[in-house]
């Protein structure tokens, strides 16, 4: 049980909790290391990012586009992820641990640098039926239900796991 509770908090700190960085942002590996893998690729709606549509952040930069290299709105971002983190995140993660989650990774979104490598920007978050949809972010209500299922799943998952032991 100690090394279970162990690696679970190992693995938390270990998770990338971070907003998606924008498509031109210096820190595009973060975008391509979470959305290359089954195990992170729904953390936000914001997943898959779309293309840099100026090649790179200096490009971006000198065409005075700040929103496509600044992440704005960092708490909001951080707070849907904590839900997400705590509702599906870690009980994937243990079925990863555990043997009962195959984890898949794509070496090509890995690699594919601010272009996808797709003929048309990819919208599927990788091994899941889900889509890129930011309205759930950016949409109040919909981000308030959402976030709100999330820390009513987490929290009935931790008294299931509480009242078993």
């Amino acid at each position: 049980m100690y090394n279970s509770v162990l690696m679970a908090v190992a693995l938390v700190h270990l998770t990338p909790c971070l907003a998606p960085m924008p498509p031109c942002s210096p820190f595009i590996l973060m975008n391509k290391m979470i959305e290359s893998t089954n195990l992170l690729s729904d953390i936000h709606p914001y997943y898959p990012i779309p293309p840099c549509p100026h090649g790179g952040p200096l490009q971006a930069l000198s065409k005075g586009d700040m929103d496509s290299v600044f992440i704005k709105d960092v708490p909001r971002h951080l707070w849907y992820e904590l839900s997400w983190l705590l509702a599906v995140g870690l009980p994937r993660q243990w079925e990863a641990i555990t043997g009962r989650y195959p984890v898949r990774m794509n070496m090509d979104i890995l690699t594919e640098g601010y272009q996808h490598k797709t003929r048309e920007p990819r919208t599927e978050q990788f091994g899941h039926s889900s889509r890129r949809n930011p309205k759930l972010f950016h949409q109040k209500r919909a981000f308030d239900q959402l976030v709100s299922q999330n820390f009513q799943r987490a929290a009935e998952k931790m008294n299931f796991i509480f009242r078993s032991h």
